[in-house]
């Protein structure tokens, strides 16, 4: 279906529904298989999302001879395991708290409280969405 696709919207589409899906080998493959610089980039994208592991293995087979291999394999599994790391996310002020497992239904009570108290919110305007 991809293959047979020549409109580069439409094969975003397919990207994303197989990312959604959690298909790494055949978004893998695609990666690899790409002609088009974009759709390539956004394929590498969408595996880097789902692990360390796929996209390590994919820019190896890639990018990377021989002698380089276990080398590079190493250092992007390392980085993707470093930067997925909730404190890595913490420290660059990404995310709010990091909650304790133990104390997640606290933290859910205490936002809901705090979400009660105005029940009245006016509708959101964005003006211009960029994505």
């Amino acid at each position: 279906m991809y293959q047979a696709e020549s409109e580069v919207k439409v094969k975003k589409k397919i990207l994303d529904a197989l990312f959604v899906g959690g298909a790494a080998d055949k978004i893998s493959d695609l990666a690899q298989n790409e002609k088009d610089a974009g759709l390539r980039r956004a394929a590498i994208e969408k595996l880097g999302l789902l692990g360390s592991e796929a996209t390590a293995a994919t820019l190896l087979k890639m990018y990377a001879n021989e002698k380089e291999k276990e080398e590079l394999y190493e250092s992007v599994r390392a980085t993707y395991e470093h930067q997925t790391d909730p404190r890595y996310a913490a420290a660059r002020l990404w995310v709010d708290a990091i909650i304790d497992p133990a104390h997640t239904r606290d933290a859910l009570t205490t936002a809901l409280d705090a979400a009660a108290l105005n029940p009245e919110v006016r509708e959101f305007k964005t003006g211009v969405l960029q994505t």
